[in-house]
């Protein structure tokens, strides 16, 4: 069996602020999906071949940001983010602190897996990994 990654997903409070951040990333929306009681809005973003699935529930529109360091708990069993891969990963960075965007460190860092990255906090408090692979697989 062939098995090619097709979406995550994210349950966000406001699409007005979450939408824009990852559109900043390159992702560009597909499809959207309002209940007709404006109980819950789905909209799914693509980049290349990965789609981002955003679950906006009305109930959670007024609920705090997320408080996680970056990685989020890495030490701990489960998921803890995702990342995405940029041509140029000071660039990027640059470009989120120009924009406002919380980011992990002032500069890109060379991880332990040989690839250079940071990690950038979108509207609602979860940390993004963007990375910059040069490694060649």
């Amino acid at each position: 069996m062939q098995l090619d990654f097709h979406h995550f997903t994210l349950s966000i409070r406001n699409l007005e602020t979450t939408q824009p951040f990852y559109e900043r990333l390159g992702f560009k929306q597909v499809h959207r999906w309002d209940a007709d009681d404006q109980s819950l809005s789905i909209v799914h973003l693509k980049s290349g071949m990965v789609f981002l699935e955003l679950f906006a529930f009305a109930k959670n529109r007024d609920a705090p940001m997320l408080n996680m360091e970056a990685g989020n708990d890495l030490s701990a069993i489960g998921v803890k983010h995702f990342g995405l891969h940029v041509p140029n990963v000071r660039v990027c960075l640059q470009e989120m602190q120009t924009h406002g965007y919380i980011v992990s460190s002032v500069e890109a860092i060379r991880g332990r897996t040989g690839i250079d990255y940071f990690f950038v906090q979108d509207p609602d408090g979860m940390w993004i990994e963007i990375v910059q692979d040069e490694r060649g697989y």
